[in-house]
């Protein structure tokens, strides 16, 4: 049975896309309190999922957007955690492409951030 380029090309990205996805309900039931203007997860995973699926102008606006976050605000748990995730996708589009010895560091920090990200706020439903 042929596959899409989609598939072949990030067999793992609707499973990852998912993930985020039922995240960020989750985080919208929990965080009544927060106008959408004020919830991270609103200003940046449209990019996000953007860039997720191809579009690299996308991926560079929301991993600016983590970083600027991130300059003002270094404890904001929830723009590392999804900075984090972006080096970890980054990283991997690297490696598929043959460039382990650039891509391996950006997976490892991307962990690193996300662990990071945990243990600044572990019930952070966000993180």
């Amino acid at each position: 049975m042929p596959q899409d380029c989609h598939t072949s090309r990030f067999p793992h990205a609707p499973l990852v896309a998912a993930l985020f996805l039922s995240g960020s309900l989750f985080t919208g039931l929990l965080a009544a309190r927060q106008t959408p203007s004020e919830r991270f997860d609103y200003r940046v995973r449209g990019d996000f999922f953007l860039g997720m699926a191809g579009d690299a102008a996308a991926m560079d606006r929301a991993m600016k957007l983590c970083e600027e976050t991130l300059a003002n605000d270094p404890e904001n748990a929830e723009a590392l955690a999804w900075h984090g995730s972006g080096l970890i996708f980054l990283g991997g589009q690297t490696m598929r492409a043959g460039d382990y010895a650039k891509g391996t560091p950006s997976v490892a920090r991307g962990l690193r951030e996300m662990d990071d990200a945990v243990a600044k706020a572990p019930d952070q439903i966000g993180v």
